[in-house]
């Protein structure tokens, strides 16, 4: 069993895959090293997946907390059809 610091990095990694499979730009960012970035984007708990349309820079999709596969793939299909 995977436990800890460990087993976020996992699902961090896991999240970014989903993410990777179904979007051209993906950006991963540490909340904690780039503040002001996270307080643009109203981020207050992390880990936090963000929709954000790059020819407009507007939120159109977020997710907070640890999300299944399913729960991301879901989000990401809903998210690009906006």
């Amino acid at each position: 069993m995977i436990h800890g610091r460990h087993r976020r990095r996992r699902i961090a990694a896991v999240m970014i895959l989903v993410l990777l499979m179904f979007c051209q730009n993906v950006l991963s960012v540490n909340a904690d090293e780039d503040e002001a970035l996270a307080a643009k984007y109203g981020v207050r708990n992390i880990p936090a997946t963000l929709a954000v349309k790059v020819e407009t820079d507007e939120v159109v999709g977020r997710l907070a907390g640890i999300q299944s596969e399913e729960n991301l793939i879901k989000f990401v299909k809903e998210t690009l059809n906006k």
